[in-house]
């Protein structure tokens, strides 16, 4: 199988733009206005794993974009 790493009829070779491409999974039929053809696309994606990330239990925000713990020391440190 030749993967492309761009959408091309396969008729008269010309590419269709990312914007109009087909790029959820699974397969789908397309007729290009070029040359007025129809052809199968299927993109093809391959699994790299999983980013997993905590969440803040105060503000459900991911622990890379929450500021709870900062808030929290400045509030102390003003204490003091």
């Amino acid at each position: 199988m030749n993967l492309l790493k761009n959408q091309e009829c396969p008729y008269c070779a010309s590419s269709v733009e990312d914007c109009c491409a087909e790029w959820e999974e699974g397969r789908h039929y397309v007729e290009w206005n070029s040359c007025n053809k129809k052809y199968q696309v299927e993109p093809i994606y391959e699994f790299k794993g999983f980013e997993i990330e905590k969440v803040c239990e105060h503000c459900n925000e991911a622990e890379e974009d929450c500021y709870c713990d900062d808030e929290e020391k400045e509030n102390k440190i003003g204490v003091i």
